[in-house]
């Protein structure tokens, strides 16, 4: 019997300190999170003096100027809006330029290598018809980039042949 009681407080005594440690590690777990949650807020409440601080500025700018020279920076803006809608389209159009450039090759190597790929899903007739924004609305990639990257079983087909690809 004592020893059987002295198995049962070791129990006891191991258990309580396991408790103990486990109790230890929820409290640093919180107070770290606690200090997360405060630096953060700390950074965002830096953010908005910051900014009211350039908005501030830039009124007592603009009362500063005399009204002519607003009304040359006001027109020296419009003029740059068409020139940067221009800068922007021409790289919209680079960049699509550039990814069927690499779909091209891409759709070379894999037939280069007799690779057949299966399509993501069955709103399109191959794989190359397949794409987010096209899928049917009922579709698990309708509008869904990072699924097609992340979930698909393809994805891991396309890694697994890819140093052939890239040879």
């Amino acid at each position: 019997k004592i020893i059987i009681q002295l198995k049962l407080r070791l129990r006891l005594f191991i258990y309580s300190g396991l408790e103990q440690r486990r109790n230890n590690q929820r409290s640093r777990i919180r107070k770290e999170k606690e200090y997360q949650r405060r630096a953060e807020e700390q950074r965002i409440q830096e953010e908005q003096r910051a900014k009211e601080k350039r908005t501030q500025e830039r009124a007592s700018h603009k009362n500063a100027n005399p009204r002519g020279k607003t009304c040359e920076k006001l027109q020296q803006l419009k003029l740059e809006d068409p020139e940067e809608k221009k800068k922007l389209v021409q790289k919209n159009k680079e960049y699509s330029r550039y990814v069927e450039a690499l779909r091209a090759q891409m759709r070379e190597k894999i037939d280069m290598y007799n690779i057949h790929l299966p399509p993501l899903c069955f709103c399109g007739s191959g794989f190359w018809d397949t794409h987010p924004d096209s899928c049917a609305n009922n579709c698990m990639f309708y509008k869904n980039h990072k699924g097609i990257t992340s979930g698909s079983p393809l994805c891991f087909i396309i890694l697994s042949t890819s140093p052939l690809i890239w040879i």
